[in-house]
C-alpha cells in the first residue's frame, strides 16, 4: 500500500493509497498512523450512518485502520457523498476511468511512500482526464476535511496543527493538491455539481434533499470499545 505523508497550512496529513480488495496490514497502520488525531475513510456509497461504519468494519483495506483508531480512540470521519457515486455507473466516467487503473494497481503494489513526482504525475493525468467519479470526489472530499473536519479534530484535540490520516482508493492522488489548493478544488467543483444538478437521476429526490445529502458528515468516536455517533451538516454546499 502506497503513502503520502505533506501537510497544508491547518494539518499534518498521511494519505494511504491502497487497493479496496488488499489488506491493509495492522504494522503499517502502526508505523504510518502513529500519533494521529482523526482519520478520514472513503465511504463511497455506504450510508451516512452507523451502518456505513459497520459496513466498512468488513471492508477489506478499511478494517484494520478502523479497528486502529477504535482501540488508540482516534475519531473518524466519513465525507464521501452517495450522489457522486451515480458516475460510477455512467458510460462516462467507466470510459474515463479506464485509462487510470492500471497506474492505480501499481501504486496499490506499492509498501512504502511515494514522492511527490509520482503522485503529481498520477493526479495530473486524472486531472486531464477529467474523471468526475475521481476528480469531483477528490474535490469535494477535500473542500469538507479542510473546511470542517480539521476545524472540528483542532476543537477536540486541542492540537493548532493536527495530524489527519486518510484512507483512500489508490487512484485517489488527486486529493492531496485539492488539500493544498482551495482554488483548484473550488474550480473542479464549480463543474461537476452542476453535472450531478443536471443528472435527473439524483435531482428525483429534490435538491433539497440533494443539499443534505452533500453536506453530511459522520463523526464515529470510539467509547469503550463501541462507536458512538454523531451526525453533521457541515453547511458548505447550496447555503447561499
Amino acid at each position: 500500500m502506497a503513502y503520502r505523508k505533506f501537510q497544508t497550512e491547518n494539518a499534518e496529513y498521511v494519505l494511504q493509497l491502497g487497493d479496496h480488495t488488499q489488506e491493509t496490514k495492522m504494522e503499517l497502520c502502526k508505523d504510518i498512523f502513529k500519533g494521529l488525531n482523526g482519520m478520514v475513510i472513503e465511504s463511497g456509497d455506504n450510508p451516512f450512518s452507523m451502518f456505513g461504519i459497520y459496513a466498512l468494519e468488513a471492508h477489506t483495506q478499511m478494517q484494520n485502520p478502523l479497528l486502529y483508531c477504535n482501540v488508540k480512540s482516534i475519531p473518524v470521519y466519513l465525507t464521501d457523498s452517495p450522489s457522486f457515486m451515480a458516475f460510477d455507473l455512467s458510460p462516462r466516467s467507466q470510459l474515463w476511468h479506464a485509462p487510470l487503473a492500471p497506474v492505480g494497481r501499481i501504486y496499490a503494489m506499492l509498501n512504502r511512500e511515494i514522492g511527490m513526482m509520482s503522485s503529481s504525475v498520477f493526479s495530473t493525468l486524472s486531472r486531464f482526464i477529467g474523471d468526475m467519479m475521481i476528480e469531483g470526489r477528490n474535490a469535494f472530499n477535500a473542500k469538507k476535511i479542510e473546511e470542517f473536519v480539521v476545524p472540528r479534530v483542532k476543537n477536540i484535540s486541542r492540537k493548532e496543527k493536527p495530524k489527519i490520516g486518510l484512507i483512500f482508493g489508490s487512484m485517489h492522488a488527486g486529493i492531496e493538491p485539492d488539500l493544498k489548493s482551495r482554488k483548484r478544488r473550488e474550480k473542479m467543483l464549480s463543474r461537476t455539481l452542476l453535472d450531478i444538478i443536471d443528472d435527473e437521476n439524483i435531482i428525483l429526490g429534490g435538491l433539497e434533499a440533494y443539499k443534505e445529502d452533500l453536506n453530511k458528515v459522520v463523526e464515529a468516536r470510539s467509547l469503550g470499545g463501541h462507536w458512538a455517533f454523531n451526525e453533521h451538516d457541515c453547511g458548505l454546499f447550496g447555503k447561499k
